[in-house]
């Protein structure tokens, strides 16, 4: 997810190495995709990336604000199942998962969260479904690490929601142990 600019000068060390701009045309063709129909699962860093084009936020739902976006350090963070009806979490439980609680995010267009966790005293979305033109886009901002994707909540919510974006059915239940 190293697709950023890095202008923060805690990166002046590695930002010849990793600093990335986005192509017009590159950028052009993704939204294109999209909005034409396309679907993606964004995982974690996503919302940081391409901050140099605004159209990514607008097709998440959500961008990393660089001085308002923040999470805790590595840990453990409470997750709320936020819409119990929702396919994508339907049958789980609210769980403790090891990752980072992304906060302060820019949301262009309200989403409805499926997930929540809560840093600095509010809840934030950590799981929702985003439906740009005739895309169809689900975010799950977990993810920093092996123990997230291992968690056997995290793993059944992403394994629903890559079924569900390719419109297969999505069987509810408990997570796998």
């Amino acid at each position: 997810t190293l697709r950023w600019r890095m202008l923060d000068p805690r990166y002046d060390d590695t930002r010849s190495e990793h600093a990335y701009t986005t192509d017009p045309q590159t950028a052009r063709a993704i939204e294109t995709w999209v909005l034409g129909g396309g679907r993606v699962l964004a995982c974690h860093g996503a919302p940081i990336c391409f901050d140099d084009w605004p159209g990514w936020g607008d097709l998440l739902g959500a961008r990393w604000v660089w001085g308002v976006s923040s999470h805790p350090p590595l840990g453990a963070v409470e997750v709320h199942i936020a819409d119990p009806a929702h396919p994508l979490v339907e049958g789980l439980a609210d769980t403790v998962i090891t990752d980072e609680c992304y906060a302060f995010l820019h949301h262009p267009t309200p989403v409805e969260p499926l997930l929540t966790g809560r840093h600095a005293g509010v809840d934030h979305p950590l799981l929702w479904e985003h439906r740009p033109g005739r895309g169809h886009v689900v975010v799950s901002l977990l993810g920093h690490g092996p123990e997230s994707f291992e968690h056997p909540t995290h793993a059944e919510i992403l394994r629903r929601s890559v079924r569900h974006l390719v419109g297969l059915p999505v069987a509810s239940g408990r997570a796998h142990d």
